[in-house]
C-alpha cells in the first residue's frame, strides 16, 4: 500500500501506515485485510490552505498508471486494484480516471484490472512557493 499511496502523490517522509488483521476471529478469515494510516498529499491551490509560514508547494497534474507489484504481470492484484480504485483514489485530487477490469472476484486472470489517473505531485526539484 505505501507503494501505491507514493505512486499517487503521497509524501512517503510523513507516511504512517498500519495493516489490520487478516481475521475477524478464531478461523474466521476476513475477506478484506485493510491498512489504517495518514500521510500528507497535494490538493489544488484553490481549496488549499498554506502552511504555517504562508507557503505552497508548486505542482502539476501526472499520470499515473498505477501499479500494485513492481513486476509487469499484474494478474493477481484486481481486487486490490479495484479496492484502491473505490476507497483510495477519492482521497486524492484526480482527474481523468481510467479503470478496467477484466476478471471476476476471487480469480487469477492474464489481464487482471487497469487503473490510470492524472494525480496532483510536486513538480520535480521545486522549492516551496510563496502561496500569495
Amino acid at each position: 500500500m505505501r507503494n501505491v499511496l507514493t505512486q499517487l502523490g503521497a509524501r512517503e517522509s510523513d507516511m504512517k501506515l498500519r495493516q489490520t488483521g487478516c481475521t475477524r476471529g478464531p478461523n474466521d478469515p476476513s475477506p478484506f485485510p485493510g491498512v489504517n494510516g495518514t500521510f500528507y498529499l497535494l490538493e489544488p491551490a484553490a481549496n488549499a490552505q498554506p502552511d504555517q509560514n504562508g507557503n505552497a508547494i508548486k505542482a502539476e497534474w501526472q499520470t499515473v498508471n498505477v501499479r500494485i507489484s513492481r513486476s509487469r504481470d499484474q494478474s493477481g492484484s484486481c481486487e486490490l486494484i479495484d479496492q484502491v480504485h473505490k476507497k483510495v483514489l477519492p482521497l486524492f485530487s484526480a482527474r481523468n480516471v481510467k479503470f478496467q477490469s477484466t476478471c471476476p472476484t476471487h480469480m487469477v486472470t492474464i489481464k487482471g484490472s487497469t487503473l490510470q489517473a492524472d494525480v496532483l505531485k510536486p513538480v520535480s526539484g521545486a522549492h516551496v512557493a510563496s502561496a500569495e
